[in-house]
């Protein structure tokens, strides 16, 4: 995909993507893409909300899409080329079933996070979508502090997306 007028563009298209990635869906228990939607956010898996000052969460398991350093090259045609590297923060509650060792939680989780980057690498040859010239994991599945989460088991992970421009 090239030729990007804003930076925007690519989060709505990540957006779509991830929506129609089957294990996504899978994942989020979404039967849509509608219903899978409902689980992706852009820069935050939270909105604040200024009235009651309070955050609102996405269920989990959920994503946030952002931005990482965002910048157009100049092209030889004296134009500008955009080559956005995108972020999904995917965070994945830990079934009550898997065991208490982070060995077992990675067992339980790793797949599924290596399941829908594939799904997007292969949709990323698709035209119409992102076009990815690299993917890599910024950081690598990991369990957050339960006690910074009411005693839930929640792994993340923050994988980028290099698109070509």
């Amino acid at each position: 995909m090239s030729g990007f007028k804003s930076l925007y563009q690519p989060y709505l298209h990540m957006e779509r993507m991830l929506s129609e990635s089957v294990p996504f869906q899978a994942l989020v228990g979404a039967a849509t893409t509608a219903e899978a939607k409902e689980r992706i956010k852009f820069i935050s898996c939270q909105d604040f909300d200024k009235t009651n000052r309070t955050y609102q969460a996405v269920p989990m398991p959920r994503v946030a899409i952002w931005n990482l350093n965002a910048a157009k090259t100049r092209t030889s045609a004296g134009t500008y080329s955009t080559q956005p590297r995108l972020v999904i923060s995917l965070e994945i509650e830990i079934p009550s079933e898997v065991g208490p060792t982070e060995d077992e939680q990675f067992r339980y989780c790793g797949p599924l996070y290596e399941e829908i980057e594939d799904d997007l690498a292969t949709m990323s040859r698709t035209p119409g979508n992102l076009d990815f010239g690299g993917i890599s994991y910024l950081q690598v599945p990991a369990p957050f502090d339960p006690k910074e989460n009411q005693g839930r088991r929640i792994w993340g992970a923050d994988i980028e997306f290099i698109c070509r421009g």
